[in-house]
Order: C-alpha cells, then structure tokens, then sequence
C-alpha cells in the first residue's frame, strides 16, 4: 500500500495482534470486533479532542489541557493493549 494509511482490515488484524498475540484465545470474532470498534470510536473521540485543542490554540485561545478524561483515555487503552499481550 504506498499511501501508507492501513485498510481497516489491516487495522483490525493489527489491533488483534497487539491485543491478544494475533490469538483470540477463546474470544469470538464478534467480541474482538466490538472491542475494536470500542477502540476506535475512543480513538476517533480523542483525536477530536486533539484537533479542537489544536484549532483553538491556533485562534489564541490558549488554555491549559486539563481534561482527565483524556489522560484516562490513553490510560485505558494502553492498559488494554498490555493486557495478556
């Protein structure tokens, strides 16, 4: 692929590789694909949450990125992605 962005297949057996060691270890495909899904609609919230910090300070609204919510976000998934890797 020489636009170097992953089909969501891809991104799915990528996500199944770090989750669980591209093993579902008794998981069903239906359970790994709604955790993906979770994972990605997460993904997709925080990236929008980047963006609109990003546009806002490029208006000068600058303001200190407090927002635990966030840091819990990444938390979570990091934690997730170490689980039974």
């Amino acid at each position: 692929m020489s636009s170097g962005q992953l089909t969501e297949r891809d991104a799915f057996n990528a996500y199944i590789d770090k989750r669980w060691g591209g093993n579902l270890n008794g998981t069903s495909l239906e359970e790994a694909l709604q955790e993906f899904r979770n994972y990605q609609d997460e993904l997709n919230n925080a990236k929008l949450k980047i963006q609109e910090a990003l546009d806002s300070s490029e208006r000068g609204e600058l303001q200190p990125m407090d927002d635990s919510r966030l840091a819990a976000l990444f938390d979570r998934q990091d934690a997730l992605l170490k689980s039974e890797a």
